[in-house]
Protein backbone atom coordinates (compact mmCIF):
# COMPACT_ATOMS: atom_id res chain seq x y z
CA UNK A 1 0.00 0.00 0.00
CA UNK A 2 2.70 2.65 0.54
CA UNK A 3 5.79 0.75 -1.34
CA UNK A 4 6.37 3.79 -3.56
CA UNK A 5 6.42 6.10 -0.80
CA UNK A 6 8.70 4.05 1.43
CA UNK A 7 10.88 4.19 -1.64
CA UNK A 8 10.93 7.66 -2.22
CA UNK A 9 11.46 8.50 1.22
CA UNK A 10 14.11 5.80 1.73
CA UNK A 11 12.72 4.40 4.38
CA UNK A 12 13.09 0.84 5.48
CA UNK A 13 10.72 -1.65 5.10
CA UNK A 14 9.78 -4.05 7.90
CA UNK A 15 8.05 -7.28 8.38
CA UNK A 16 7.89 -6.61 12.48
CA UNK A 17 4.68 -7.84 14.20
CA UNK A 18 1.62 -4.85 14.71
CA UNK A 19 -0.17 -5.32 17.79
CA UNK A 20 -2.92 -3.02 18.51
CA UNK A 21 -4.93 -1.83 21.42
CA UNK A 22 -8.64 -2.86 21.92
CA UNK A 23 -9.75 0.53 21.32
CA UNK A 24 -8.07 0.31 17.42
CA UNK A 25 -9.47 -2.95 16.70
CA UNK A 26 -10.54 -3.20 13.34
CA UNK A 27 -9.25 -4.40 10.02
CA UNK A 28 -8.80 -1.10 8.11
CA UNK A 29 -6.26 0.68 10.94
CA UNK A 30 -4.50 -3.04 11.07
CA UNK A 31 -3.73 -2.96 7.37
CA UNK A 32 -2.84 0.48 7.17
CA UNK A 33 -0.72 0.12 10.12
CA UNK A 34 0.96 -3.16 8.75
CA UNK A 35 1.49 -1.03 5.66
CA UNK A 36 3.17 1.85 7.57
CA UNK A 37 5.31 -0.27 10.48
CA UNK A 38 6.16 0.51 13.78
CA UNK A 39 7.78 3.85 13.34
CA UNK A 40 6.37 7.29 12.37
CA UNK A 41 6.77 8.14 8.55
CA UNK A 42 7.61 11.51 8.14
CA UNK A 43 7.25 13.24 4.82
CA UNK A 44 8.13 16.96 3.70
CA UNK A 45 5.43 19.39 3.82
CA UNK A 46 5.23 23.26 3.07
CA UNK A 47 6.69 24.61 5.53
CA UNK A 48 5.75 21.62 8.30
CA UNK A 49 5.91 18.23 7.89
CA UNK A 50 3.48 15.21 7.55
CA UNK A 51 4.06 12.62 10.29
CA UNK A 52 2.46 9.32 9.72
CA UNK A 53 1.99 7.32 13.03
CA UNK A 54 3.55 4.45 13.34
CA UNK A 55 1.86 1.09 15.21
CA UNK A 56 4.24 1.78 18.21
CA UNK A 57 3.46 5.81 18.54
CA UNK A 58 -0.61 5.80 17.25
CA UNK A 59 -1.91 5.41 20.98
CA UNK A 60 0.55 8.05 22.47
CA UNK A 61 -0.19 9.91 19.48
CA UNK A 62 -3.94 10.25 20.12
CA UNK A 63 -3.49 12.51 23.32
CA UNK A 64 -5.41 16.23 23.23
CA UNK A 65 -7.90 14.55 20.12
CA UNK A 66 -10.10 12.80 22.36
CA UNK A 67 -9.98 9.23 20.82
CA UNK A 68 -8.40 7.88 23.86
CA UNK A 69 -9.45 9.79 26.63
CA UNK A 70 -13.04 10.28 25.94
CA UNK A 71 -12.95 13.52 27.24
CA UNK A 72 -15.07 16.17 25.28
CA UNK A 73 -12.90 17.82 22.96
CA UNK A 74 -14.93 19.83 20.70
CA UNK A 75 -17.04 17.63 18.94
CA UNK A 76 -14.69 15.13 18.12
CA UNK A 77 -16.27 11.80 17.77
CA UNK A 78 -15.85 8.33 19.10
CA UNK A 79 -15.24 6.67 15.58
CA UNK A 80 -12.13 8.84 14.52
CA UNK A 81 -8.21 8.14 15.10
CA UNK A 82 -5.59 10.01 14.37
CA UNK A 83 -3.32 8.60 12.04
CA UNK A 84 -1.16 11.47 11.16
CA UNK A 85 -0.93 14.92 11.40
CA UNK A 86 0.44 18.17 9.49
CA UNK A 87 1.89 20.44 12.81
CA UNK A 88 -0.64 18.82 15.03
CA UNK A 89 -3.54 19.10 12.27
CA UNK A 90 -4.83 15.44 12.39
CA UNK A 91 -5.68 13.06 9.44
CA UNK A 92 -8.34 11.12 10.47
CA UNK A 93 -9.67 7.48 10.24
CA UNK A 94 -13.15 7.05 10.68
CA UNK A 95 -14.29 4.03 11.90
CA UNK A 96 -17.87 4.89 10.88
CA UNK A 97 -18.07 4.44 7.11
CA UNK A 98 -17.17 1.67 5.17
CA UNK A 99 -14.41 1.39 3.75
CA UNK A 100 -13.16 3.79 6.68
CA UNK A 101 -12.61 6.90 5.00
CA UNK A 102 -9.90 9.84 6.14
CA UNK A 103 -10.84 12.95 7.11
CA UNK A 104 -8.76 16.42 7.72
CA UNK A 105 -9.34 18.80 10.48
CA UNK A 106 -7.44 22.07 11.11
CA UNK A 107 -6.26 22.18 14.90
CA UNK A 108 -7.21 25.10 17.43
CA UNK A 109 -10.73 26.41 15.56
CA UNK A 110 -12.80 25.76 18.96
CA UNK A 111 -14.23 22.79 17.04
CA UNK A 112 -13.09 20.30 14.75
CA UNK A 113 -14.78 20.45 11.03
CA UNK A 114 -13.24 17.40 9.67
CA UNK A 115 -13.27 17.42 6.06
CA UNK A 116 -13.13 14.30 3.44
CA UNK A 117 -9.83 13.81 2.24
CA UNK A 118 -9.92 10.21 0.65
CA UNK A 119 -12.26 7.73 0.20
CA UNK A 120 -10.33 4.82 1.74
CA UNK A 121 -6.91 4.11 3.16
CA UNK A 122 -5.73 2.76 -0.58
CA UNK A 123 -6.62 6.04 -1.91
CA UNK A 124 -4.70 7.93 0.93
CA UNK A 125 -1.90 5.89 -0.01
CA UNK A 126 -2.13 6.56 -3.75
CA UNK A 127 -2.46 10.58 -2.83
CA UNK A 128 0.53 10.50 -0.77
CA UNK A 129 2.04 8.51 -3.61
CA UNK A 130 1.09 11.05 -6.31
CA UNK A 131 2.46 13.61 -3.61
CA UNK A 132 6.09 12.10 -3.15
CA UNK A 133 6.34 11.81 -7.24
CA UNK A 134 5.69 15.14 -7.53
CA UNK A 135 7.08 17.05 -4.59
CA UNK A 136 10.29 14.83 -4.50
CA UNK A 137 10.89 13.78 -8.19
CA UNK A 138 8.73 15.65 -10.68
CA UNK A 139 9.56 19.30 -8.63
CA UNK A 140 12.56 18.17 -6.69
CA UNK A 141 11.48 20.31 -4.00
CA UNK A 142 11.00 23.64 -5.23
CA UNK A 143 7.19 24.38 -5.29
CA UNK A 144 7.37 27.72 -3.01
CA UNK A 145 7.52 30.88 -4.81
CA UNK A 146 9.37 33.90 -3.95
CA UNK A 147 6.71 34.77 -1.28
CA UNK A 148 6.94 31.45 0.28
CA UNK A 149 3.18 30.82 -1.08
CA UNK A 150 2.78 26.94 -2.83
CA UNK A 151 3.36 27.89 -6.28
CA UNK A 152 -0.10 27.75 -8.51
CA UNK A 153 1.74 25.44 -11.21
CA UNK A 154 2.14 22.71 -8.62
CA UNK A 155 -1.01 23.09 -7.28
CA UNK A 156 -2.27 22.82 -10.50
CA UNK A 157 -0.26 19.98 -11.73
CA UNK A 158 -0.86 18.15 -8.32
CA UNK A 159 -5.02 18.70 -8.09
CA UNK A 160 -5.16 16.98 -11.92
CA UNK A 161 -2.93 13.96 -10.84
CA UNK A 162 -4.89 13.68 -7.64
CA UNK A 163 -8.30 13.87 -9.69
CA UNK A 164 -7.25 10.33 -10.83
CA UNK A 165 -7.83 9.02 -7.25
CA UNK A 166 -9.41 11.50 -4.90
CA UNK A 167 -13.06 12.75 -5.80
CA UNK A 168 -13.47 16.69 -6.10
CA UNK A 169 -14.10 17.50 -2.74
CA UNK A 170 -11.35 15.14 -1.15
CA UNK A 171 -8.59 16.74 -4.18
CA UNK A 172 -9.81 20.18 -2.86
CA UNK A 173 -9.23 19.34 1.13
CA UNK A 174 -5.13 17.54 0.22
CA UNK A 175 -4.58 21.35 -1.67
CA UNK A 176 -5.74 22.88 1.55
CA UNK A 177 -3.83 20.99 3.73
CA UNK A 178 -0.65 21.76 1.51
CA UNK A 179 -1.46 25.00 0.78
CA UNK A 180 -3.50 26.44 3.68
Amino acid sequence: MLERVKTILKVPFSKEAIYLPQQFNNAELFDWLSAVGGKDIEVEWPAEQLTIYGAHNLAERQKGYGAITKQKTGNWQPSWVVIGDIHADPIIFNFSSSPCNILFARHGQGRWEARPLAGSTGDFARALTIWCEMYYIKFGKKILDDEFEVKDSFKKALSDDLSHVLNKEEAETFIFAVAG
